[in-house]
């Protein structure tokens, strides 16, 4: 497991108290190019450019914005994803670290915004656990914005894209549980009940 995963991992099993509330940015229109990045052990410098993961100065503004959240300092976490954004404007990365902290604020429809974002900017075969993450993410916070036919349908999307994946059957059970919780409650359409409370990740 590699560093990066392993800070998303530690990431996905906190639950923080809101910090304080951010204005949403904006996601730009057009990625600008990478910086060229002067590299060692023979590392391609068009394969930098491609890879956000092989350029250091991404990989260190990332790594310590997630540290921060970790600590609960949102705001300078902010301070540090908006500087790694710079260097990769349409970055899933950073699109989840923003969804994360909205998240944190209890901001659900930005946070729902940045890991609809990220899902789609997410590879499928290459990153799938963070296109997994990302996308039980929008289904919890539709949850948590008591939107019960949203929060179906996005546990459904989930679904439909994990039920590819045998190592994904944990998360297919889970998503299938939530599925028929939401699916049972007789209340109106705007209120769930939630029974078993999701798990953030």
């Amino acid at each position: 497991m590699n560093r990066t995963v392993a800070l998303l991992l530690s990431l996905s099993i906190f639950a923080w108290a809101p910090s304080a509330l951010m204005a949403a940015p904006a996601p730009p229109a057009k990625a600008k190019p990478a910086p060229i990045v002067k590299l060692k052990d023979g590392l391609d410098v068009e394969a930098v450019k491609k890879n956000e993961l092989l350029d250091k100065r991404f990989l260190d503004l990332y790594e310590r914005a997630t540290q921060k959240l970790m600590q609960r300092d949102i705001n300078g976490s902010y301070t540090l994803i908006q500087a790694a954004q710079r260097l990769r404007p349409n970055s899933a990365r950073l699109f989840a670290l923003y969804g994360t902290m909205y998240k944190l604020n209890k901001q659900y429809k930005q946070a729902i915004r940045f890991f609809q974002l990220a899902a789609n900017g997410f590879k499928e075969k290459t990153e799938s656990y963070e296109k997994f993450t990302a996308l039980y993410n929008v289904a919890f916070c539709y949850e948590l914005q008591q939107k019960r036919p949203a929060a179906i349908a996005a546990w459904q999307i989930y679904l439909t894209l994990a039920s590819k994946y045998p190592q994904q059957k944990a998360g297919i059970q889970f998503a299938q549980s939530r599925i028929k919780d939401l699916s049972s409650v007789k209340i109106g359409p705007s209120k769930i009940i939630i029974k078993t409370k999701p798990k953030s990740r």
